[in-house]
């Protein structure tokens, strides 16, 4: 399972509010980019619509799970990284 994967799991688990296709898809983007060196990623929405504006906000907790996978401690890491 790749780190995406995993963070995905973590942060989407059963129970949590419902979040929009284009949310989710802001935090998978994300973490691919950061964790899983993916590259080239195209912005899939228009601009100003309401779902660039989720893909965006979903962006936003991408960029503070990866930030916080980087700066967790080893044994943090080994829950998501197993």
């Amino acid at each position: 399972m790749s780190k995406t994967e995993a963070l995905m799991q973590l942060a989407f688990y059963p129970g949590r509010p419902a979040r929009s296709a284009a949310y989710r898809a802001g935090v998978r983007d994300v973490l691919l980019k950061r964790l899983d060196g993916v590259q080239d990623l195209p912005f899939p929405y228009q601009v100003g619509s309401a779902e660039a504006d989720a893909y965006l906000s979903g962006m936003d907790e991408g960029m503070r799970r990866a930030n916080e996978l980087t700066w967790a401690t080893p044994e943090q890491r080994r829950v998501i990284e197993k």
